[in-house]
């Protein structure tokens, strides 16, 4: 509870003892991710993607490398609870812990969680990042450019709407530790004022 997304007291060799030592004694009860699932009201659907430049940081000692580029990066895209705008959703990092590939799931759409991913198994503790001062340009890019229609507005399908992609500053933001970013319905139609000369 204290470590959520990291390894447990920081140890990768700590996390794996306490994690198999404790399901092996009966000591520690896994629920799985599959079944937490069947009981929350957000649905959500995962976009991989790969950092092409490094994320930086400002800290009290300087600028830092939060993410470096070429890792593997993964946000989860959902309906936000409490919407302020049309089509309000929000999307999650989730890079920090393992997750199956998507791409078989037509040839077997009854394909199952593997396990590590139904223990939540901890990929990349460093993939936890807070919101409020860390603005990641390049996970806004990667989700509008997955998240929009590709082409002129006459060529959408019917119901394809284009999406605003944005992540809020702290004095909009009530949540600090779990990096986000909102999204909602939104063109530069929607904005008249961005159109001013």
């Amino acid at each position: 509870r204290d470590y959520p997304g990291e390894y447990f007291e920081r140890s990768k060799e700590m996390h794996m003892q306490v994690l198999i030592g404790g399901a092996w004694c009966n000591k520690l009860v896994i629920i799985r991710r599959s079944a937490m699932e069947k009981m929350t009201l957000a649905r959500y659907f995962p976009i991989s993607w790969q950092r092409t430049q490094p994320l930086w940081g400002y800290t009290n000692i300087g600028p830092t490398i939060v993410r470096p580029e070429g890792v593997k990066e993964a946000s989860n895209v959902r309906a936000n609870e409490c919407p302020y705008a049309n089509l309000h959703g929000m999307s999650l990092s989730a890079g920090g812990f393992s997750s199956d590939e998507r791409c078989g799931a037509k040839k077997n759409p009854t394909k199952k969680y593997t396990m590590i991913m139904e223990m939540q198994w901890v990929r990349d503790p460093k993939a936890n990042i807070e919101n409020w001062y860390i603005t990641d340009i390049e996970k806004i890019a990667q989700e509008a450019f997955y998240l929009n229609p590709h082409g002129p507005a006459s060529m959408k399908l019917q119901g394809e709407i284009f999406t605003n992609v944005g992540q809020n500053p702290k004095v909009g933001s009530s949540i600090k530790n779990t990096q986000h970013t909102q999204i909602c319905e939104g063109s530069l139609n929607t904005y008249p004022v961005l159109k001013i000369p």
